[in-house]
């Protein structure tokens, strides 16, 4: 009798461990957010007019219900020269993504083309990771990894260089009229000078794969390790409070069946 009554009694316990732990699983869920900064730098070179130079950064499309900036565009006005401006986004997290899981964006320019303006059209990519704080639990904290998009080359910023390149005698010069002729002469027109090519960075350029990218990230940006959720635990210990229930409950019903027998 004594170890129906133990048993019964050890399953209640358990039955309120299980709920209560279940109930602080679900509060742990809800941690402190995390606001990640992502600063763009914008330089133009030459003496540009008045411009309006605009920054973007977007979702990648595989995964298009990522957190995202507010504004997620970013406009800077400026003229003269070298110019250099800086922006920065900023992105506030408060969930952590799952083992394994990345979060892809793209930052790119989207300033209107104008005459004599060569604009950078490069396009960075960037990987977020988000995870619990390891020295703070219940605090998020979140890292991320830079890139060139279609280059394997990590770089630490975002950085766009434009270039304002103006034809210095668009109509010959002096008293030459734009046909290309002199007054009593046959002068032909000075050739065009051609436009300077952006210089290209040497490197080998080869595919982009996000996920392995970011197993290589730089110690400058922190650890990216995998982050142990604990679910498995948790799950195996659930199956055991609920097991032990159920014999308490089972001992139970034995003993109140033989006590409606003595009655």
């Amino acid at each position: 009798m004594r170890a129906k009554e133990f048993f019964i009694r050890a399953g209640k316990l358990l039955s309120a461990v299980l709920f209560l732990s279940v109930g602080l699983s679900m509060a742990s869920q809800a941690m402190e957010p995390y606001t990640l900064k992502f600063p763009v730098k914008i330089n133009v070179s030459g003496n540009a007019p008045e411009t309006t130079y605009r920054v973007k950064m977007e979702a990648d499309a595989k995964n298009p219900n990522a957190p995202l900036p507010s504004p997620s565009e970013i406009a800077r006005v400026g003229s003269g020269s070298n110019q250099k401006h800086e922006v920065e986004f900023e992105i506030t997290y408060t969930t952590k993504t799952r083992e394994g899981e990345d979060l892809i964006y793209k930052i790119r320019q989207t300033t209107e083309a104008a005459n004599n303006l060569e604009l950078s059209k490069d396009e960075y990519t960037v990987i977020v990771q988000v995870f619990e704080d390891e020295k703070k639990p219940g605090f998020l904290k979140a890292v991320y990894w830079v890139g060139k998009k279609d280059s394997g080359t990590k770089s630490g910023d975002v950085s766009f260089t434009n270039r304002y390149n103006r034809s210095p005698n668009p109509g010959g010069g002096g008293d030459t009229p734009p046909g290309g002729t002199t007054p009593g002469g046959n002068t032909p027109p000075s050739p065009t000078q051609p436009t300077p090519k952006t210089p290209e960075v040497q490197g080998e350029v080869r595919p982009f794969d996000p996920v392995k990218a970011i197993q290589k990230v730089p110690a400058v940006f922190g650890a990216i390790r995998k982050v142990a959720t604990g679910d498995s635990s948790s799950m195996a210990l659930y199956g055991l409070f609920a097991a032990t229930s159920m014999c308490s409950l089972f001992f139970w019903g034995i003993g109140q069946k033989k006590k409606e027998k003595k009655a």
